[in-house]
């Protein structure tokens, strides 16, 4: 599922004025990256298309049970101020279901994975692990400040400072943790999922694999510790000046058009 979440961030990043011309491609960009992902061949490829409908469009339906109603309710004036919670788990809840219908989908292909692919798989999941192992022994607050600006524009240095601050680098350096002890049991019951000969055992085995690491993350985006990623933000919000206000009012609006657009789009 993180491979459709950094679709939904790019569309942030593009939401002014672009979203008619990426939304209606969104399809082509998820089937791009999700037969990297597995190094699918041509006859997988033709079938994943119809699979990437499926998941964009229940996505949209998400995106508007879970994501609107809380969208509905932000402005410039009550972000900082609204429950972590509530924030944090319409994220959650968000997260949660499109995860479930992904992994139905993702089990189906990996099952079908021969040597090769798999091994391919298995190397591009390393690869994810070493960026988080990297970000956990050598955290870089450059990267937390550059996604809190992006929607403040240019923090103020009391802004700054308090992202580099000892209480927040030990937050996302703990969190990083947990999940690389999540991962590493995902690994690893995802090779004893693949042992069986017969397909369908595999399918239904990855995908239990898929959904027991969900409900696991799950719970860990609803406890108190997940939350404290929000009030780190809301903290940095409570900071902003004028300028800063307009700029997140700015895109706030701009999330909120692109969000109505893609409920409409139909794939």
């Amino acid at each position: 599922m993180k491979l459709l979440y950094k679709l939904i961030i790019f569309l942030f990043l593009v939401s002014c004025g672009f979203h008619q011309v990426v939304i209606p491609n969104l399809d082509i960009a998820a089937h791009r990256m999700i037969r990297n992902e597995l190094d699918l061949n041509r006859e997988q490829q033709q079938i994943l298309n119809s699979d990437v409908d499926y998941l964009l469009n229940e996505l949209t339906k998400d995106i508007e049970k879970y994501a609107m109603p809380l969208l509905t309710k932000i402005n410039k004036n009550n972000v900082a101020k609204l429950d972590a919670k509530e924030i944090q788990y319409a994220l959650s809840d968000l997260y949660f279901n499109g995860y479930n219908k992904y992994s139905s989908v993702m089990a189906k292909y990996i099952a079908q994975l021969d040597a090769r692919q798999l091994k391919h798989y298995k190397e591009k999941q390393k690869d994810k692990d070493k960026d988080v192992e990297k970000r956990t022994k050598d955290y870089k607050a450059k990267l937390v400040i550059e996604r809190v600006a992006f929607f403040t524009g240019k923090l103020s240095q009391k802004q700054i400072d308090y992202l580099k601050s000892d209480s927040v680098k030990e937050y996302y350096v703990n969190r990083n943790k947990e999940r690389l002890i999540r991962r590493a049991n995902f690994h690893l019951k995802i090779d004893e999922a693949l042992k069986s000969d017969i397909q369908l055992e595999r399918e239904q085995a990855v995908k239990k694999v898929f959904t027991d690491y969900n409900k696991l993350t799950y719970e860990y985006f609803k406890s108190p510790q997940s939350t404290r990623s929000v009030q780190i933000i809301q903290e940095v919000l409570r900071m902003c000046d004028k300028k800063q206000l307009k700029h997140l009012e700015d895109k706030i609006q701009a999330t909120k058009v692109w969000a109505s657009y893609l409920i409409k789009h139909d794939f």
